[in-house]
């Protein structure tokens, strides 16, 4: 406690950064574009930092189970702070035992297609994008990690 009276939580309390709606729709639209000019009918899902939905968008012909799907991948790359596609090749692929585990979990969906979203190296969302079939969901994703990080060097400019 200072000598005020005010308690100073400091060293008990750390801030999230979270992404703007405005961002999130920057990353959604970004996404959505690349998904037309593929012809790919998917689901996309932007959250905060805790994981809370900020945008989603599921295109016409996309499975509704697709939603969830969208989610996971999301919820798996904001928790892992990397892309589930850069987790799977550096570490699911060298690591038996790690890929048995985390196949196990309910809570754990990586499979390729989900994106961190970072700000200053710090995690300020996620993007995940789920399609029937699951080639373009990467590039689909990573489209919107590359609208962010537009968006943010256009203003610091």
């Amino acid at each position: 406690m200072t000598g005020d009276g005010v308690v100073d939580a400091g060293r008990f309390v750390r801030e999230q950064r979270h992404l703007t709606l405005e961002a999130a729709d920057t990353v959604l639209q970004a996404a959505v574009a690349h998904a037309d000019d593929l012809g790919v009918p998917v689901v996309i899902v932007v959250t905060d930092a805790s994981g809370g939905v900020t945008a989603l968008a599921r295109l016409d012909g996309a499975s509704p189970l697709s939603i969830r799907h969208a989610l996971g991948k999301a919820a798996s790359a904001s928790g892992l702070n990397r892309s589930t596609d850069e987790f799977i090749d550096k570490r699911l692929t060298q690591d038996d035992v790690l890929w048995r585990a985390i196949s196990g979990r309910g809570d754990a969906f990586v499979v390729r297609g989900g994106a961190a979203l970072k700000v200053d190296g710090r995690s300020v969302g996620a993007i995940g994008v789920a399609s029937a079939r699951h080639e373009h969901d990467s590039a689909i994703a990573d489209t919107g990690v590359q609208a962010l990080e537009s968006l943010i060097a256009s203003s610091s400019a």
